[in-house]
């Protein structure tokens, strides 16, 4: 069992159920907040497709899932990517928006 707390919003994965163009990470709720899409635009692409994510079991539209609140896991997640000097941006794994 490990003492390192949950993010709010785990990582993404990729699952079996493949959406049409436009309903992956483009249109997805969760995007403002979600590791993978940040690091993708941050070194990889800078812009994302409308094909990209859609079949990542994290997708969501519905308004009502945002995430509004950071919880222990995600202040871990910062306090360690400054330790370890990985944190080269603001906060990414949570709300930091009202």
């Amino acid at each position: 069992m490990s003492d390192i707390p949950q993010l709010t919003f785990p990582y993404p994965t990729v699952g079996k159920i493949k959406r049409p163009d436009g309903e992956g990470c483009t249109a997805c709720i969760h995007k403002r907040y979600c590791g993978a899409y940040y690091w993708y635009i941050r070194f990889q692409e800078r812009t994302m497709s409308s094909d990209f994510g859609c079949a990542c079991n994290s997708f969501s539209s519905d308004k009502i899932e945002i995430i509004r609140e950071k919880n222990e896991g995600d202040f871990y997640q910062v306090d360690k990517w400054t330790i370890d000097r990985i944190l080269q941006e603001p906060n990414q794994n949570g709300c930091d928006e009202p």
